[in-house]
């Protein structure tokens, strides 16, 4: 099974230990490395308290694949024009 691109609600409830979050993302990962996007990263570390916490989200971060916004990206989500970044 291919995983799919997983959002910052997921991976939120993740960090913060919920069990039925990790067990989905457990079974969408098993084929590949799960994929996110680096805007969820960026909302992920904007949002740790502190130095360790930071840290502790690079490190779950590092399990991912993360895929930049591109005109590709943008026609395989369905948008029919990139987004301008």
């Amino acid at each position: 099974m291919t995983s799919g691109i997983f959002d910052s609600s997921i991976l939120i409830d993740c960090l913060r230990g919920r069990v039925d979050a990790i067990a989905f993302l457990a079974t969408q990962s098993t084929a590949t490395r799960p994929h996110t996007h680096l805007f969820v990263a960026a909302e992920l570390l904007t949002g740790a308290r502190d130095k360790n916490e930071q840290t502790l989200i690079d490190s779950f971060l590092e399990t991912f694949e993360r895929w930049r916004v591109s005109s590709a990206l943008c026609r395989a989500v369905g948008l029919r024009t990139p987004l301008a970044f």
